[in-house]
């Protein structure tokens, strides 16, 4: 379940802030035996282990706002430069 969109890569453990109306999507994804609690009323904390690749920077992306990775720092840089590289494919 970590190689996210069958992409291998170093096992990361991250913390997602997502949605309650995407908490579904995440177990389905990821396995009901992941780490989630609530956080506000609106949002919940996840805490799962994926491998630190483009494919999961894919999936992070199709999730729109439901799924924001917090934690840690570098990855949420790269994911950073993922999206703006993208974009960049679309400036006018």
């Amino acid at each position: 379940r970590e190689n996210v969109n069958m992409w291998t890569g170093t096992p990361v453990n991250v913390t997602l802030r997502c949605s309650n109306s995407y908490r579904h999507q995440l177990m389905m994804k990821f396995g009901k035996d992941i780490t989630m609690r609530d956080d506000t009323a609106d949002e919940a904390v996840v805490h799962v282990t994926v491998t630190d690749n483009e494919g999961f920077y894919q999936w992070l992306a199709s999730c729109g706002s439901n799924v924001i990775l917090e934690a840690p720092e570098e990855m949420r840089e790269r994911y950073r430069e993922y999206l703006k590289n993208t974009l960049a494919y679309y400036r006018t």
